[in-house]
């Protein structure tokens, strides 16, 4: 929990020192005045500066406090210059007291710092407090053990959840994210639920904060699932990667991988023991015979002992026939080459054509915006009617018995978004056939090499003038020992590749024992107990604070989807004045608060409401609120920024219980010479 103990601040000017030094109860505090620019906003915003999170009020730094902070004071109609300005915060969280201290102007210390110190703050200048400096608003401050964020979390014993990032990463949800859900700040935060959530990258921002706020397990079990996602998409990766490498080396030696698929799956050593490399002969030998014939073989070249005048008819025979299989294999080189420039046009025109396919699908897209803005202008050209003699306009200059039907911009793009689609997976499958090839060429050719090496030694042999052994047997024998050596490689690869696919195996199987572990439904029954808490609290704030836009308000739901509340499936702010739009505001922040606090959420249990008298709503209406608010606030702490124009709303407020409300009239100026 977050309590707000008392906040002093402090600005130097050119004709002395002016502040605001106020303690705040823990319940209800009011911060009021008779006119609307007397520095209640200036005051409430050094509470949002002081925590770190002043991007719920529109940015970083000292940019968004008021010029009052950082330019001039007016003071009796003399404007002064301002030399420095500070604020001191004294927050609690239950049990621990300690007081932030940022600067909005001094020289020598930069805004992004924040100093704590371990007291209150009528003792932060004693030697017996201790204090540490952070630093906010910088990479990692969130995370950081010198980040503010990260500090105040840990103070605040918030438990901040994993959620993941508009590029599919995973980061910590934002503190200020959190707060900006019940800090409901002038100038933005009135136009809507959660409109003042700064932008920090987190996907589905408001959904996250919502779910924390109210502690959902849907939550931890998206969280769950997408970490399972992660994981399964790692395992299979690494699988195809195994996969790849070993086929890769089987290709490249004439070998062909049995027994294991590309997909995860669970293995045991039974299953690894059925793998098998099979060598692309006749036979179709396993790589173990294979490496027995070839050293069978080699045992009979090495001990052959014929020389070449023995054996003339029989290098006469094989010359021919090598040369046949060299031939053979130009030609197939000769084949794959051709057909490998082939691929490269295919896919070459293929990346041509989805270019243009892209570029045509943004004008198209450009268009149907022109159109929408066009329309909504009421603009008769861009509803394909003539703006002179009122008749449609046809998108063709044909004559209109010979004309089809042309697609609206609508379908041209649905049809080129489909298009697209068929284009890169025709050129994914040309890619990967291409890839084939290359392998393919380059296998071929050193074949094509072997073979011409053997036909030199062979018409050595042919053409020699003494009797040596044959340099025919001495080529054999290095091309066989070659392979034995290439396939015992291969051997020991697949072994090594086969203890891998054993430890991603595993992988797999816990993936999978985890994943059956997570709820099939997307809410618990406890989070469906608190989405129905959530709904009844705001009908029934509703009422109690004159809501009329609806006809009958138990036709409002709560989305499960976003969470927000819908009438016939859609938000209900498009059927709200702007004076309900408010009241909506006041009953789904209250409604939050009280079901965390019923069915043991995460809400901080502080609420920060700056004018919520908005559009002129009904002072009645404004009582109601305010009474719903002090029962409240026995067990949590909230301020009101308020403008007391009338009497009456003044003795509203005077009339509200005591002894949990307090009211700071800070008169007509909120900053006092001291």
């Amino acid at each position: 929990m977050l309590q707000v103990d008392r906040i002093k601040i402090t600005i130097k000017t050119s004709n002395g020192n002016y502040g605001f030094n106020e303690n705040f109860n823990q319940g209800l505090n009011f911060i009021s005045s008779q006119k609307n620019t007397s520095g209640k906003s200036s005051i409430l915003s050094a509470i949002y500066y002081g925590l770190g999170m002043e991007e719920i009020i529109g940015g970083r730094g000292d940019k968004v406090l008021t010029s009052v902070y950082k330019h001039c004071l007016e003071d009796s109609g003399q404007l002064y210059s301002v030399l420095e300005s500070s604020i001191y915060l004294q927050i609690n969280n239950g049990g621990n007291v300690i007081t932030l201290y940022r600067t909005a102007k001094t020289e020598g210390r930069d805004h992004k710092l924040i100093t704590v110190y371990y007291g209150d703050i009528d003792n932060v200048h004693s030697q017996n407090v201790k204090q540490e400096d952070y630093y906010v608003h910088m990479p990692n401050s969130a995370v950081n053990q010198k980040g503010f964020h990260t500090f105040l979390e840990h103070f605040l014993n918030l438990r901040l959840p994993l959620v993941a990032t508009t590029d599919d990463f995973e980061r910590k949800l934002y503190i200020q994210l959190v707060f900006s859900a019940i800090f409901i700040e002038q100038k933005r935060g009135w136009s809507d639920i959660l409109s003042g959530m700064p932008y920090l990258g987190i996907k589905d921002s408001k959904k996250r904060v919502i779910e924390y706020i109210l502690g959902l397990d849907v939550l931890n079990n998206e969280q769950r699932r997408l970490q399972l996602q992660l994981e399964k998409s790692n395992i299979e990766n690494e699988w195809m990667n195994t996969f790849t490498e070993l086929s890769t080396e089987c290709n490249r030696l004439d070998c062909v991988i049995d027994g294991i698929s590309n997909k995860p799956q669970i293995v045991d050593e039974a299953v690894l023991s059925a793998i098998h490399l099979y060598v692309k002969n006749k036979e179709k030998s396993t790589i173990e015979q294979a490496i027995k014939n070839l050293e069978e073989n080699y045992e009979i070249l090495i001990n052959r002992k014929k020389k070449v005048v023995e054996n003339y008819d029989q290098l006469q025979n094989e010359l021919m026939e090598t040369e046949d299989s060299i031939k053979n294999i130009g030609e197939k080189i000769k084949q794959e080459k051709a057909q490998l420039i082939i691929e490269n046009g295919i896919v070459e025109k293929l990346c041509g054509s989805i270019e243009l396919i892209d570029t045509d699908i943004s004008n198209n897209k450009d268009a149907l915006r022109l159109k929408q803005l066009g329309a909504s202008l009421d603009c008769l050209t861009a509803n394909e009617i003539c703006p002179v003699c009122n008749q449609n306009i046809n998108d063709s200059l044909l004559i209109d018995d010979q004309v089809h039907n042309v697609m609206s911009i609508e379908d041209n793009i649905k049809h080129l978004e489909e298009q697209r689609k068929m284009m890169v997976f025709s050129m994914n499958s040309h890619d990967k056939y291409r890839l084939e090839v290359i392998n393919n060429v380059d296998i071929l050719t050193k074949k094509y090499f072997s073979l011409m090496k053997l036909a030199k030694s062979i018409r050595n042999d042919l053409y020699s003038v003494n009797e040596d052994v044959s340099e025919t047997v001495v080529q054999k024998r290095l091309v066989v020992r070659e392979k034995i050596d290439n396939l015992v490689k291969l051997n020991s690869v697949a072994e090594n590749q086969k203890k891998k696919f054993l430890v991603l195996s595993e992988r797999w199987r816990d993936y999978l024992s985890r994943k059956a572990l997570v709820p099939s439904s997307r809410f618990s029954k406890l989070d469906e107990e608190k989405m129905k808490y959530l709904k009844n609290q705001f009908i029934q704030n509703l009422r109690k604070y004159g809501y009329k836009s609806a006809m009958n308000l138990d036709d409002i739901v709560i989305s499960n989807e976003t969470y927000f509340p819908i009438i016939d499936n859609f938000d209900m702010k498009f059927d709200s004045s702007a004076s309900d739009n408010i009241r909506a505001i006041w009953a789904y922040t209250v409604s939050l608060l009280s079901t965390s606090k019923k069915l043991h959420g995460n809400h901080p249990n502080v609420i920060i409401f700056d004018e919520p008298d908005q559009h002129s709503i009904v002072t009645t209406d404004m009582k109601s609120f305010f009474e719903d608010i002090v029962e409240l606030a026995n067990s949590c702490q909230i301020f009101v920024g308020i403008t007391l124009a009338d009497t009456e709303l003044e003795n509203i407020l005077n009339g509200l219980r005591k002894d949990v409300c307090k009211i700071i009239n800070i008169g007509n100026k909120g900053f006092v010479k001291i």
